[in-house]
């Protein structure tokens, strides 16, 4: 390859963090220090069709630091209308999920939506899909229509032990050196704006997939563990950005019963946010946020998961200490899981280059 004609970039982010937190009838009752995700990442790109994204990253899991393949995929662009992948990408289901990646200091909130969160962080998305992706765009007149679509293997659960015939967590496998089932996953997006180049977009999103709970050995017996549950997920979205304004909002809804298959669940699943933030000042940037996953106690699905009825509220501030490249973020939350309140005081200081 001639060296003009590839392009490659490398890049790193990170965020430091210190949190207060506790019941809010004894805030606070803990406060730590925190290394969120060290996300290490390259792109490149071969002439005017090719193109490569990796991206690792250093995460803790309890004392010990690990390294995760979050995005690995290889990319032939045929024109505006039509570009292919394949390997492990970002699911095509939601804004957030395709907008904001690990490089959490791009984001205008310290984290994700919370069930928005990735599959090892307690997210009930498939967040990532590894497969097959295709996207594109088209001009209507003044407007701008985009799709994007997977198929790829299915995900499924993990119940982790506790090594006395309890469950200790939960977790969504993605299965990355093959299915556990013969049926894929299968996730289309479409994105409308009517104004090309203007920052309204309306969105709507849906998955099909097969879960099946894959335990550990000595909670294989627990009434948690079930198999073939179909789950469809629909999901719209209403988002506005411009130069001093921002209103996120999107809408889940999980239909865990799926005729004909062999367990089943409840349609009566439902999870939203809406975020708004306003550029009060070159490089301040107040936000709210409020996040709601709202569940069916019987459901399996999310009884697998460990999951429960949770609200959170919170308001912040976001200060640009050198505008795109570092940042500093406060939060307030007020935290509402399965009836028990809690609060939260976050801050974090991230970076990207």
């Amino acid at each position: 390859i001639h060296q003009r004609e590839l392009r490659v970039h490398f890049g790193v982010f990170g965020n430091a963090n210190y949190t207060l937190a506790g019941p809010s009838s004894s805030f606070p009752s803990e406060n730590a220090f925190a290394l969120g995700q060290t996300d290490l990442y390259i792109t490149g790109q071969v002439g005017d069709h090719v193109s490569f994204l990796g991206e690792d990253v250093i995460e803790f899991s309890g004392q010990d630091p690990a390294i995760d393949t979050e995005r690995i995929w290889v990319g032939y662009t045929f024109n505006d209308h039509l570009q292919i992948r394949a390997g492990r990408d970002h699911t095509s289901i939601g804004y957030w999920n395709r907008t904001f990646h690990h490089g959490a200091h791009l984001q205008t909130t310290i984290d994700r939506p919370f069930f928005l969160d990735f599959e090892d962080g307690g997210g009930v998305i498939p967040a990532h899909t590894i497969g097959i992706f295709a996207g594109g765009s088209f001009e209507l007149g003044g407007s701008l229509l985009k799709y994007e679509a997977n198929i790829g293997n299915g995900e499924s659960i993990g119940l982790q032990g506790d090594g006395a015939g309890g469950v200790a967590g939960a977790i969504l496998n993605l299965n990355p050196k093959g299915d556990n089932n013969t049926d894929k996953c299968f996730v289309g997006r479409l994105v409308f704006k009517p104004e090309a180049g203007g920052g309204l977009a309306l969105g709507v999103s849906g998955t099909w997939n097969r879960f099946d709970v894959i335990p550990d050995a000595d909670v294989a017996g627990d009434p948690l563990v079930f198999s073939g549950l179909g789950q469809i997920i629909l999901e719209g979205e209403v988002i506005y950005t411009s130069e001093n304004f921002e209103f996120l909002a999107e809408g889940y809804n999980f239909l865990d019963a799926v005729a004909g298959m062999p367990t089943q669940g409840s349609n009566n699943n439902t999870g939203f946010y809406a975020q708004a933030a306003f550029q009060a000042a070159p490089d301040v940037k107040p936000y709210i946020r409020v996040e709601n996953l709202y569940l069916d106690g019987t459901d399996p699905f999310f009884r697998a998961l460990l999951q429960h009825n949770k609200s959170v509220y919170l308001a912040g501030i976001k200060l640009d200490i050198v505008p795109v490249i570092s940042s500093l973020k406060f939060e307030a939350r007020s935290i509402n899981e399965g009836g028990n309140l809690s609060t939260e005081l976050a801050s974090a200081w991230g970076f990207g280059f």
